[in-house]
């Protein structure tokens, strides 16, 4: 991080340097990429089960492409649910096996020896192959322009974002509406900025349902406490 930007996160830097300007452990840097593999395979699975592509559309991003001829050549009748399945786990496979040769490749090549080395490169050592990076980018182009820039996909973000900013509202501006035990931990000398720091993380710690419930008991006149 070159610049951070985030006030929480500059003073808590200031008590304890997280050494920022740096890479991060190996660890850390295999579970971010580690995400990457999960998302994107569960989003292909995902999206192709609520119907927004289809495996001949979703054929069309290259890597997935060459999968699919490979399973089609002995198992060309199989159900497209099996399909989807041998696609997301050769996927995965791909993704892995990349990522641990380019590692090993990374590793030798900036002459890594300690974690000082690590945190100190140039560039992250766990990372996927410039050749992956580009299947990477192609799927994610696809999964965007077929899935996540959906007209229902853009609905459920729109109601999911009104639900939160009015129960914010409601609740900053209503804090007696807000549970016993954290209204206890606001009083007349709290600043506007407690109060809001309170109010987000009750909701942050909500599940998507307890939101939804929430705002139905707040602003729908006919729901029951």
């Amino acid at each position: 991080i070159k610049k951070i930007t985030n006030d929480y996160l500059k003073e808590f830097n200031k008590k304890f340097d997280l050494e920022l300007n740096k890479f991060s452990s190996l660890e850390s840097q295999s579970a971010s990429f580690s995400d990457d593999i999960a998302y994107n395979n569960h989003d292909i699975d995902d999206g192709f089960r609520a119907g927004f592509f289809s495996l001949e559309q979703l054929a069309e991003v290259p890597v997935i492409g060459e999968i699919l001829h490979d399973f089609n050549k002995c198992h060309g009748q199989t159900d497209d649910n099996i399909k989807l399945y041998a696609i997301t786990r050769n996927l995965i496979g791909k993704m892995i096996y990349d990522i641990l040769d380019n590692s090993r490749h990374n590793i030798n090549k900036y002459n890594i020896k300690t974690i000082s080395d690590v945190r100190n490169n140039k560039d992250f050592v766990v990372c996927f192959s410039s050749e992956m990076q580009k299947n990477i980018s192609c799927l994610r182009k696809f999964l965007k322009q077929n899935f996540y820039s959906h007209t229902s996909i853009a609905i459920m973000d729109m109601k999911s974002q009104r639900i939160t900013e009015e129960l914010f509202d409601m609740f900053y501006n209503n804090p007696n509406l807000l549970p016993m035990d954290l209204r206890s931990c606001i009083s007349d000398k709290c600043s506007s900025k407690d109060v809001a720091e309170c109010v987000c993380e009750y909701i942050a710690n909500m599940t998507d349902m307890k939101a939804i419930d929430e705002h139905k008991k707040l602003f729908n006149i006919h729901q029951r406490f």
